[in-house]
């Protein structure tokens, strides 16, 4: 499950694609997006606070992905495994 929260003392719950546990995860600062490593690190999916989910990136059979990690300054995502990937929106 990923929760969201939203202000005061309130969390709500965000529906998640089905499909196998989230091995790392980054969200932004102001709540409006978040990436996750799932499917036994081979996919990044990309949550929008406005549109929802989206997939990013699968890699191919035998790459896995490790970690994910972002930086709001600049907007930029970075995940590392057997490759390199970077998100800049």
């Amino acid at each position: 499950m990923v929760y969201r929260w939203t202000g005061g003392s309130d969390w709500s719950e965000v529906w998640t694609p089905p499909g196998p546990r989230f091995t790392d995860v980054w969200a932004s600062a102001d709540g409006n997006h978040a990436f996750v490593v799932r499917d036994q690190d081979t996919e990044i999916l990309h949550w929008n606070s406005s549109s929802g989910w989206e997939r990013l990136f699968g890699t191919h059979e035998g790459h896995a992905l490790h970690g994910i990690a972002g930086d709001d300054a600049t907007g930029d995502v970075w995940a590392v495994g057997s490759e390199v990937l970077h998100w800049d929106g």
